[in-house]
C-alpha cells in the first residue's frame, strides 16, 4: 500500500472533505481503475476515478480520483491507497447525481439539490432538504464602456461528471443584450456527495473580431427573498475577519491591496472575502475565490440579497484584450438560521485554503511519467538553487495580472514598445511548479500554477486565422504550451486548462 499524506491545518475536525488528486501509476502497474481503492484509518472510504491518460500497453498512466476525507483538527494525517483491489470503493452515504427533464438539468447532493437550464438564469431553483429555498435568481453580466449591458445567457448544458461523490456540469453561452452579444461564457457547476454549497467557476473568454473591449463592471446578481427579519453580515481580513453586520457593502481595490502589507504566501492564501445573507428558514454565504489576489471585486448585501461585483464599476474601465480569457471562482454555502458567524467564517476559510492530498517524491519517482528529476542522492545546492528562482519570480497582483509578473529584461529590451512586457507563467512555468511540487510536497509549489494557467489563462489563437488553439472544438498543438494545461487536468482536475 501507498500513503496520500495531508499536513496540519485547520485546528478543527473535517468530515468528508472533498479532495481532487490525480495520481500517476509507473506502466504496468495498474490495468483497472476498479481495483484501486482508499482507506482511512481503516474504513474504505468511497472514490471516484476518472483514467486520464494510457500507457502504450493500455495500462494507466494517471488517474483522477475525487473522494471525501475524514482529517482531524491540529493534526497531520495519512490515508492508503492499494492497486490490487485490496481495498473496495464503496458508494458514499449520500451520492450525488446529475439528472435531465426536458431542458432542466437537476444536480442532487443529498442535501442539496438545483436546477440549471437554458437563459439567463443560471439557477431555475435551489432546494435544501426538499424544501425550495431559492427561486430563479442568479445572473451574470457585464457592462461595456459605453454604458451597454449584457446577462449571460447559457445555451447549451453537458454533463462532465454525474457522482456518486462528484458531478460536473458544463454551461455555455454568450453575454447577450439589446446590443447584442459580448464575449462567450462559460461555466462549470461543481457539487460533492452530502455537501450543503456549489463551487461554481464563471469565465468570460473574448473572441471578439476587436483587439480589445474596455469593461466598466461585471458582476453577479443573487436575489433573495427574505421571511420574517433578515440578517445581514459581510467578512473580510488576512490574519483575522472582521464581521461587519447589517446591510453593507465592501470593497478591495489597490489602496487596500498596497495599505495591506500582507506576509503570507499569496498563491496559497492571502485572507477572506465574503458575504452572508440569512432570514428565520434560509441562508446563503457566498465566497469568492483568491479575491483579494484578483482585485478589484466588491460585495454587497442587503435584504434583497447578495450583489458580488467581480470587476466594480467604481473602478477605472479595465481593458480585455482579443483572445483573453478569465476564470473567477466561487463558492455558495447554503445553511439555516443556526450557522452562526463564526462557523461562517470557518466554511469560507476552509474554501479559501483546502485540504491537499500529497503524494511522495519516491512514488513520483517510481511511477516515471516526468522528466527524471527525481535523484535519490539529493544535491542541496542545485535543490535550495531551484526553489530560490521560484521564489524569486516576478509576482503580479490584480483581476488581470494575476499568475503573471513583469519582465524586466524583456521591458528593457523594448519588447513592449513603453510598455511592461509579462512574462508566460501560463506556459511552461506551471509544468516547472509541478516538478518542484512533486520533487517538495510543498503545497506553495503547487498553489504557484493556478495562477498562471488556470486564474490567469489566456487563450492563444493561430496567427494566421481564428482557430482557437486550446478551445475544446478546436485542435490542441504547440506541445510546449500544451503540456502544462495538461498537467494541471491530470494532477487538479483543472477542466479551465482545456478550453
Amino acid at each position: 500500500m501507498s500513503t496520500i499524506h495531508f499536513d496540519k491545518l485547520s485546528m478543527y475536525d473535517r468530515v468528508g472533505e472533498p479532495v481532487s488528486l490525480g495520481i500517476p501509476f509507473a506502466q504496468g502497474r495498474l490495468t483497472d481503475s476498479g481495483q484501486f481503492g482508499i482507506c482511512n484509518d481503516g474504513t474504505d472510504i468511497a472514490v471516484q476515478t476518472d483514467v486520464t491518460a494510457r500507457w502504450d500497453d493500455g495500462s494507466i498512466k494517471w488517474l483522477m480520483t475525487h473522494f471525501l476525507a475524514d482529517l482531524p483538527g491540529n493534526l497531520a494525517h495519512d490515508l492508503t491507497f492499494a492497486t490490487d483491489g485490496s481495498i473496495s470503493a464503496p458508494d458514499p452515504d449520500q451520492r450525488t447525481t446529475v439528472t435531465r427533464l426536458g431542458d432542466f438539468y437537476t444536480i442532487d447532493t443529498g442535501v442539496l439539490s438545483f436546477d440549471i437550464g437554458l437563459g439567463t438564469d443560471l439557477f431555475k431553483a435551489i432546494r435544501v432538504n426538499d424544501a425550495e429555498w431559492f427561486g430563479a435568481n442568479a445572473s451574470f453580466g457585464i457592462t461595456d464602456a459605453e454604458g451597454r449591458s449584457y446577462l449571460a445567457h447559457i445555451d447549451e448544458i453537458t454533463i462532465l461528471e454525474s457522482g456518486p461523490v462528484r458531478s460536473l456540469v458544463e454551461c455555455a453561452g454568450k453575454h447577450v443584450g439589446d446590443a447584442g452579444s459580448l464575449f462567450d461564457v462559460r461555466v462549470l457547476v461543481e457539487a460533492w456527495a452530502g455537501k450543503p454549497f456549489i463551487r461554481l467557476d464563471y469565465q468570460f473568454i473574448n473572441r471578439e473580431k476587436v483587439a480589445s473591449v474596455d469593461v466598466t463592471e461585471i458582476a453577479l446578481k443573487f436575489a433573495a427573498l427574505g421571511a420574517g427579519d433578515v440578517r445581514c453580515a459581510t467578512g473580510e481580513g488576512y490574519y483575522r475577519t472582521d464581521i461587519t453586520e447589517g446591510a453593507n457593502a465592501r470593497l478591495l481595490d489597490a489602496e487596500t491591496i498596497v495599505f495591506q502589507s500582507v506576509e503570507h504566501v499569496l498563491e496559497t492564501f492571502y485572507g477572506d472575502f465574503w458575504a452572508d445573507w440569512c432570514d428565520a428558514e434560509k441562508g446563503v454565504c457566498i465566497t469568492p475565490f483568491q479575491a483579494h489576489q484578483n482585485f478589484p471585486k466588491g460585495i454587497t448585501v442587503g435584504e434583497d440579497g447578495i450583489d458580488l461585483d467581480i470587476y466594480p464599476a467604481s473602478q477605472e474601465p479595465v481593458k480585455v484584450l482579443q483572445g483573453v480569457a478569465k476564470t473567477h471562482r466561487m463558492q455558495f454555502y447554503f445553511h439555516t438560521s443556526a450557522m452562526s458567524l463564526d462557523d461562517v467564517v470557518v466554511q469560507s476559510l476552509q474554501f479559501q485554503y483546502p485540504d491537499i492530498g500529497i503524494l511522495s517524491e519516491s512514488w513520483y519517482r517510481e511511477a516515471n511519467v516526468w522528466e527524471n528529476l527525481f535523484p535519490e542522492n539529493k544535491n542541496w545546492d542545485i535543490e535550495a538553487s531551484i526553489i530560490n528562482m521560484a521564489d524569486g519570480r516576478n509576482q503580479g497582483l490584480g483581476m488581470m495580472h494575476w499568475g503573471d509578473g513583469p519582465d524586466h529584461g524583456y521591458t528593457q529590451q523594448g519588447r513592449g514598445k513603453g510598455e511592461l512586457v509579462w512574462t508566460n507563467n501560463e506556459y511552461d512555468f506551471p509544468h516547472a511548479m509541478f516538478l518542484l511540487y512533486a520533487k517538495t510536497g510543498e503545497r506553495m509549489m503547487k498553489s504557484l500554477r493556478p495562477g498562471g494557467s488556470r486564474s490567469g489563462k489566456r487563450i492563444v489563437k493561430d496567427l494566421v486565422g481564428d482557430t482557437v488553439l486550446f478551445d475544446g472544438s478546436g485542435p490542441k498543438s504547440f506541445a510546449s504550451f500544451y503540456v502544462p494545461f495538461m498537467s494541471s487536468y491530470k494532477i487538479l482536475s483543472d477542466e479551465n486548462c482545456l478550453t
